[in-house]
């Protein structure tokens, strides 16, 4: 086997490590070859030297797959590429997978490859292979996780996807997978879900998290938010609104302090937009601006009240994340994160 390349690039975006050990599998297997070889998270790339990417580096986007598309924060640096010299590159998103007896089930990307690869189009990039890898999901904002044992299963069972697809694009060959064709119609199906969501749904979710009474203000979340969106008021942690929920502070918080609001949030919905329609009507200001600040509003108030312990309580105990257990990527401890300091 000869690599047509001799440099491997890649750019990732990873909350709870998926992403992260997907690239750092291909980085393994190119630095095996004798490629050079660079790992390289969005959250911290302003000193990365684009000059370093010519003719001859494959580069890759590896990120978790969030409303059927990417992370805003892969989103905003794909934008924001610079202009290099002509290159060849590829889409990994990682997805929702679970296991079910034997079988390994498999998630939705929905958008995920196809709007990076339009931006990347526009801007004059030739995109090689789209590889969706479903490893265990870790939002546990919505679900459990899976069981442990089913999560070892899983990534065994993608690190194997992982080798056999990179021997092929390192080689200069095309990868598409057959799922990416089989679900793009439904994924521009869901076009609008997937823009509701980058519009507006992921400001929403970015206030359902919050902190129980089992805070004892250790800041790992602060410190290991890869967006740097907690900050501290009234001695609790408060999720802003660049919030990706990537799940890292609740999955890592050792307390398991972290609950999220998800179990109230249809009828908190509701009466979003009920209140929201009516102030609407009567103030004739779109709801897309009304919605957010009565998010705001409740979120700000939510967290005053939670400061009163027997609050508190009734929050946690009526959240089903307190009975489920917490999710890294197998081999990824919090250390694995330390290098991605906020730019």
């Amino acid at each position: 086997m000869t690599p047509i390349y001799n440099k491997l690039i890649i750019f990732y975006f990873s909350g709870t490590g998926n992403a992260l050990s997907a690239s750092q599998w291909m980085i393994e297997e190119a630095q095996a070859m004798g490629l050079d070889a660079m790992l390289v998270p969005v959250v911290n790339s302003s000193d990365f030297d684009f000059k370093l990417i010519d003719e001859k580096t494959l580069v890759g986007f590896t990120f978790p797959t969030h409303g059927f598309c990417a992370p805003w924060a892969m989103l905003k640096f794909i934008l924001n590429f610079p202009t290099c010299k002509p290159f060849r590159y590829f889409i990994m998103n990682t997805r929702a997978g679970f296991k079910l007896f034997n079988w390994h089930g498999f998630g939705f990307s929905g958008m995920a490859h196809w709007i990076p690869m339009f931006i990347l189009k526009l801007k004059g990039y030739v995109n090689i292979a789209l590889k969706p890898l479903d490893m265990p999901h870790s939002w546990i904002s919505f679900f459990p996780p899976n069981p442990q044992k089913a999560c070892l299963s899983i990534a065994a069972n993608c690190r194997n996807q992982v080798s056999s697809f990179f021997k092929k694009i390192i080689q200069g060959k095309n990868h598409y997978s057959l799922n990416v064709w089989l679900e793009l119609p439904l994924g521009i199906a869901l076009l609008p879900v997937t823009l509701g969501y980058l519009l507006q749904g992921r400001f929403i979710l970015a206030k359902t998290l919050y902190a129980s009474s089992a805070c004892n203000n250790c800041n790992i979340c602060v410190n290991n938010c890869p967006v740097n969106a907690i900050e501290i008021k009234w001695e609790r942690p408060y999720w802003k609104y660049n919030c990706e929920s990537c799940m890292r502070c609740m999955n890592i918080c050792p307390q398991k302090a972290i609950q999220s609001m998800v179990t109230r949030v249809g009828l908190f919905f509701y009466l979003v937009i009920y209140l929201g329609g009516i102030l609407a009507i009567n103030s004739k200001i779109s709801i897309f601006i009304i919605a957010p600040l009565l998010v705001f509003l409740f979120y700000f108030f939510v967290l005053f009240i939670i400061r009163n312990k027997y609050i508190n309580k009734i929050f946690e105990y009526t959240s089903f994340t307190r009975l489920w257990n917490r999710y890294l990527a197998p081999g990824i401890k919090i250390k694995n994160f330390k290098h991605e300091k906020i730019n």
